[in-house]
């Protein structure tokens, strides 16, 4: 958000003054019509505000790639932290089996998990065998026993300039919804995405119409 604002600077910098710029210039163009560099003024104003307007959109572009980027980075990292519990599952399972306490495999995993609920919302049942089952996004399954359902970044089919999550399911990908993933930063990142840089390039859009 601190980045968003810095696109849209408060005084001499910003879009609104050199809006005003350009329409006081208008307003001295009305009272000498015929002044060569009154004119002149008008057509360099006219082009600074068109430049701010242009540097703003582009900024804007700059933020949804940096989401984008952030995106991929943040569901690597999920996937290979549910990667590392599916084996910690075996291991524990494995060491359960032969009758001997898995202490250290189990704070592996509890540490795993702390830090994939950074990311995302989520919620485990425990087997019988000791492995753990994590659900996110209101119940989708990410990791069954040593398996794992990758996440994967998609072109959001409403707005092909934005990213979705999606689950991987024996090549059939689900695509989640925001509203589902609870907190965490990946929902976040959609969430600054889906809510605010819309707003930002709407409001944008309206001032310059």
């Amino acid at each position: 958000l601190r980045q968003l604002e810095s696109v849209f600077p408060t005084g001499e910098q910003g879009v609104g003054h050199a809006a005003g710029e350009f329409l006081n210039a208008m307003v001295d163009l009305s009272a000498r019509p015929g002044d060569a560099a009154t004119r002149q003024v008008v057509l360099a104003r006219a082009q600074e505000v068109a430049d701010r307007f242009a540097a703003a959109g582009a900024q804007l572009d700059v933020l949804q790639q940096e989401v984008q980027e952030s995106l991929k980075a943040n569901v690597a990292q999920v996937n290979q932290l549910a990667s590392s519990i599916a084996e910690l599952n075996q291991r524990i399972a494995s060491v359960l089996g032969l009758g001997h306490s898995p202490n250290d495999l189990l704070d592996q995993r509890d540490q795993a998990l702390a830090d994939l609920s950074a990311k995302l919302q989520l919620s485990t049942v425990q087997a019988d065998d000791g492995s753990l089952t994590v659900f996110i996004a209101g119940g989708q399954r990410l990791v069954l026993g040593t398996q794992v359902q990758p996440l994967t970044v998609e072109v959001d089919p409403t707005d092909a300039t934005r990213s979705a999550l999606g689950l991987s399911d024996s090549g059939f990908v689900r695509l989640l919804q925001q509203q589902e993933l609870g907190g965490g930063t990946i929902t976040g990142l959609l969430r600054f995405q889906n809510d605010d840089l819309v707003d930002a390039r709407s409001q944008l859009g309206q001032l310059a119409a």
